[in-house]
């Protein structure tokens, strides 16, 4: 899922195939019902509690896209905040080659998947580990979103089984 702005509404990008499809839709349905859509956007309704809403459901998007992504940009929210009141389109992509080649490839390389690389110490790469790990640690995710558990569940056993290839790899050059 990713959201842009553009000058003229705030583009909502979401693949059917993403963990955050059903809780989008659903939320979209019961926070404004269909009546305010038109093709794939929701119009801008001027009324005080409806621009509420929209901010409410624009921040919860952006949480969920900034914990899927590891980032936060305070700027980008704000402008996000600040555009609330701007049509929302919602635009249905489907899973690209290059993103499942992404995928692959970090789930491949334990070094991508923990933002490392291959000359650096063992103990700058076993930092990056635990702050990925505690990042993505399911206790400390404070949701009730089954989808987005278990995708962060999912995160972190990568993220533990690619420091454990790595462990073990620094471990036979270290002995040899």
């Amino acid at each position: 899922m990713q959201l842009r702005l553009t000058p003229h509404c705030i583009c909502i990008y979401l693949s059917k195939t993403s963990s955050h499809y059903e809780t989008v839709m659903h939320t979209l349905n019961q926070t404004f019902g269909q009546p305010f859509w038109i093709k794939e956007t929701l119009i801008n309704i001027a009324l005080h509690h409806e621009l509420e809403r929209r901010k409410a459901f624009l921040i919860s998007l952006y949480r969920h896209c900034a914990l899927a992504s590891k980032t936060h940009n305070a700027l980008f929210l704000q402008k996000l905040i600040a555009f609330c009141a701007k049509p929302i389109k919602l635009i249905i992509t489907h899973e690209t080659t290059s993103t499942s080649l992404e995928n692959i490839e970090t789930r491949t390389d334990p070094y991508r998947l923990l933002r490392a690389n291959k000359y650096e110490s063992f103990h700058s790469i076993r930092r990056k580990y635990l702050r990925l790990a505690k990042a993505y640690h399911p206790d400390t995710l404070q949701t009730n979103d089954d989808a987005l558990r278990q995708t962060t569940t999912l995160k972190f056993r990568q993220i533990q089984e690619a420091y454990e290839v790595i462990k073990a790899e620094k471990k036979r050059q270290t002995a040899a």
